[in-house]
């Protein structure tokens, strides 16, 4: 919904509030397009570079988050093998001291 919010008016005729559909991908997906099917805008060299920029912090967003939730895991499995470890000293001693 954000990224679309502002297709029912263009942004020029739109209010203050929308201006942020300028940041938005979207916006220059749809520029962009304009430029290869119309040949009819001149900021094609923006458009692709500001979606290049999207793409590549989105990229390293799903890296950092993929790396924090694998050791997240990595580090439970570890640590519930410690625990298992304690239960089975702790059996391995009961059944010693019967």
């Amino acid at each position: 919904m954000l990224a679309t919010g502002t297709l029912q008016v263009t942004l020029e005729l739109s209010s203050r509030f929308y201006l942020y559909g300028y940041g938005l991908p979207f916006y220059h997906i749809v520029n962009g397009s304009r430029h290869l099917l119309f040949n009819s805008y001149s900021y094609f060299a923006l458009d692709v570079g500001v979606l290049l920029v999207y793409f590549g912090i989105l990229c390293i967003v799903a890296v950092t988050t993929s790396a924090y939730w694998m050791k997240r895991k990595e580090r439970k499995i570890i640590e519930e093998k410690q625990r298992m470890k304690i239960k089975q000293r702790k059996y391995s001693i009961a059944i010693i001291s019967k």
